[in-house]
């Protein structure tokens, strides 16, 4: 039983681990595409809209460019 209780611990932190490293990887990449893009304060998603960068999109979507 102790020893079920240590695996399941032991298991729980290294799902946490790769969490936050998965977390942190995501989040490096969001602000990476911001930081390219010019994109200081835009919602980071629209980082990720394909033909943003060239202004072919509209930060506004009920907008037409």
């Amino acid at each position: 039983m102790r020893q079920q209780q240590t695996q399941l611990l032991d298991m729980q932190a290294e799902f946490n681990a790769i969490n936050d490293l998965y977390e942190s990887m995501h989040n490096t990449e969001i602000r990476i595409l911001i930081e390219e893009n010019g994109l200081k304060r835009m919602n980071p998603f629209q980082a990720y809209t394909p033909g943003f960068k060239e202004g072919k999109v509209s930060a506004n979507p009920h907008l037409k460019t």
